[in-house]
Parts: C-alpha cells; sequence; structure tokens
C-alpha cells in the first residue's frame, strides 16, 4: 500500500477573507451585475453613484471579489502600458 501525502496545512499569506456583510450597496451593485452580466468599476460608478465615488466603488468590487461573489476578469491591453482593464461578472 502507498501512504498518500498529508494536504498542506495553510500557510499564513493565505488568509481567509473578512466575511462580507450584505448591506445596500452591495446589494445594489450585485443587482446591477445581475442586470447588465458584464461591468466595469467605472460602469458601476456612473450607474449606482456620483462621479467621485470611484475608489468606493472599487473597495466594493474588491471586497466583493475576494468573498467570491463576484468574479473579475480582465481584458486585452491595447498598449504595452498601465494595466489591463477589468471587468467584473
Amino acid at each position: 500500500m502507498v501512504a498518500m501525502p498529508e494536504p498542506a496545512a495553510p500557510s499564513r499569506e493565505q488568509k481567509r477573507p473578512k466575511p462580507v456583510m450584505i448591506g445596500l450597496s452591495e446589494d445594489a451593485i450585485l443587482r446591477a451585475l445581475l442586470r447588465y452580466h458584464y461591468l466595469t468599476s467605472y460602469q458601476v460608478c456612473r450607474l449606482l453613484y456620483s462621479p467621485g465615488s470611484l475608489t468606493y466603488v472599487q473597495t466594493k468590487l474588491k471586497r466583493l471579489t475576494e468573498s467570491q461573489f463576484l468574479h473579475r476578469l480582465f481584458l486585452p491591453r491595447q498598449n504595452q502600458h498601465g494595466s489591463a482593464p477589468s471587468i467584473y461578472t
């Protein structure tokens, strides 16, 4: 009989994300994505918030993604510089 190796214990770097309480703002974002399927952070901001709230929206989207309520996909870059634009679904 061959002994199977023990699964490795999670390292400190693999921290579990904090649980997200689904409040009114998170619910609105999830409903918008349910309706439109794919949105950028800019589109979510424009749809639900004022133009100055982009950082707030990006933070909400990041927390929802870390808690696995959303998926973040990266679009192909049009040039070599800068980061690839991301969409949420």
